[in-house]
């Protein structure tokens, strides 16, 4: 049974979780803070997962943000409390794939980019129109976009206000893989049968961790806590395989 927080519905295959932004036809963001973040917290921490899928409901994946002429007393805190569920995802123990179908938009873009995988249908189409519109991206859209495409190009993207189809996103780094729109939810499973295969959870959260250290922290203090990882692990090979042998 899923269960649904915001505008997300949270299910779940065998070990994969599938997260679908719900809020037809265009799956907007209603609001920066579009799920709850302690609900979400859980859900990427639940005990055994390995992988989750992001996608949106219908033909579109998320045109971004529902414009309102009203703007709340407290937006300065909502876009902060937006840009931690979107550190949420890209802190997640387990890697998190965007299944892209159609349109991805605004801050719907800023939430792909927080995940660590892309797959977009041959016909999605994915920019930034926030500069056309007199606003720019605001959940830290203008960081990751940059993280992931390089300077030289993430700049004119969010510039331009220009779309760019599946097959360019790939060829500009902001997607991994394009497929036919009808099997991006199939690639992402398959994605995961690729790069997981019979993986412990605790090696995949292990690597995780490591690896947003990496990124995160600064390069002594990463590389100290990548050697405490490994040495656990090996560590509990070790015990593993003696007992297998004393047994």
């Amino acid at each position: 049974m899923s269960i649904r927080s915001g505008i997300i519905d949270f299910d779940k295959q065998g070990d994969i979780a599938i997260l679908t932004l719900r809020n037809p036809p265009r799956n907007r963001l209603p609001d920066p803070v579009f799920v709850d973040p302690d609900i979400l917290y859980q859900h990427l921490h639940e005990q055994g997962l390995r992988g989750v899928i992001l996608t949106g409901e219908g033909n579109n994946f998320c045109e971004g943000a529902a414009i309102d002429s009203n703007v709340p007393e407290d937006i300065h805190h909502r876009m902060n409390e937006g840009k931690r569920i979107l550190d949420l995802i890209e802190e997640s123990p387990v890697p998190v794939i965007a299944a892209i179908n159609g349109a991805c938009f605004g801050g719907g873009l800023e939430v792909a980019l927080a995940c660590h995988i892309r797959i977009v249908g041959a016909s999605a189409m994915l920019g930034f129109p926030e500069a056309e519109l007199g606003i720019m991206p605001g959940l830290a859209g203008t960081l990751r976009s940059v993280e992931e495409l390089g300077y030289s190009h993430a700049l004119p993207l969010l510039l331009s206000s220009e779309y760019v189809s599946g097959e360019k996103a790939v060829e500009l780094g902001i997607a991994h893989y394009v497929v036919p729109r009808q099997k991006v939810l199939n690639k992402a499973f398959e994605v995961f049968g690729s790069i997981l295969g019979d993986k412990k959870s605790k090696v995949i959260n292990y690597i995780m961790k490591s690896a947003l250290a990496g990124k995160r922290m600064e390069r002594k203090a990463a590389l100290e806590l990548e050697t405490k990882l490994v040495v656990e692990l090996v560590e509990e090979q070790y015990k593993s395989q003696a007992q297998l042998q004393g047994a």
